[in-house]
């Protein structure tokens, strides 16, 4: 997504689309990519049990969510506040991918 200004190795060869400058574009790009992922997944996890499953599906709508807060929602008001806001939202998205993750069994054909 990011403008061609990303090195592939030491400052050279940057590539990129700049996609981010496009949201017509970059957020049901966005989406599709977020609901292959979970698709699969779910392909090569199994569930121990409804609860695991309803927490994981809970878990991407929560993505969707804050993708669709990180396109349409107020910008931060400070550099300082926009670290923070994304150091506290990976913090709480490790717990809640890890608390998704407890519910996980291996599927039977990594057995």
């Amino acid at each position: 997504m990011h403008k061609p200004d990303l090195p592939l190795y030491d400052n050279t060869a940057k590539v990129g689309f700049g996609l981010w400058q496009h949201v017509a574009l970059s957020f049901p790009l966005e989406l599709i990519v977020l609901g292959l992922g979970a698709w699969f997944y779910t392909r090569s996890i199994k569930f121990a049990g409804a609860k695991g499953l309803y927490a994981f599906w809970g878990f991407v709508i929560f993505l969707a969510v804050m993708q669709v807060y990180a396109n349409f929602g107020p910008p931060p008001s400070s550099p300082q506040a926009m670290a923070v806001m994304a150091l506290a939202f990976y913090a709480v998205l490790a717990l809640l991918a890890a608390a998704v993750e407890r519910f996980a069994v291996a599927s039977a054909s990594e057995t």
